[in-house]
């Protein structure tokens, strides 16, 4: 008898793990994340952090760009410290990112900026610590993560227009 409960659980736990991998894969939006031309390139440091931490999006090349619904747009500063900045003080290299993300009409769906402040404990880490645009993009990433799980992301023009006409 308890090895039955057993097995009808463990069926039922699998079937609902299947049934949520595939709802959250059907609702992913499209953006289209262009390069800079800066030398820190924000945007390839945002691809690179939507992927790892899963950001349930699917990212297009910037030749496909129309077909993207979302266009993510960046602009970063960078600002190098001298070699007399940061031994008794707090002043160091900085680097702050703002990304907007824009429907295919132009409206905004959401805005976000993100710093990099420099703490005393990368001079223990030294050249492992993630900083500059690699902490930026992953600040980015994560609170839009959180923002597509709170639903405070505007739904494409395309998609609001399609529900008006229903």
């Amino acid at each position: 008898m308890r090895h039955n409960t057993i097995i009808i659980l463990l069926t039922i736990m699998v079937s609902l793990h299947g049934y949520a991998q595939t709802t959250g894969t059907e609702q992913q939006a499209t953006i289209c994340i262009p390069d800079t031309d800066d030398e820190k390139n924000l945007g390839a440091h945002i691809r690179h952090a939507f992927r790892k931490w899963k950001v349930p999006v699917q990212i297009v090349d910037e030749e496909h760009q129309e077909q993207a619904q979302y266009i993510l747009s960046t602009d970063a500063t960078h600002r190098n410290r001298k070699w007399h900045e940061g031994w008794l003080t707090y002043r160091g290299e900085f680097s702050s990112g703002i990304v907007t993300l824009r429907d295919q009409c132009g409206g905004i769906a959401w805005s976000e900026a993100a710093g990099d402040r420099s703490m005393r404990i990368e001079t223990l880490v030294g050249p492992f610590a993630k900083k500059g645009p690699r902490k930026v993009a992953d600040r980015i990433a994560r609170r839009f993560k959180n923002a597509l799980k709170e639903g405070t992301v505007a739904k494409p023009c395309n998609e609001s227009l399609e529900g008006e006409r229903r």
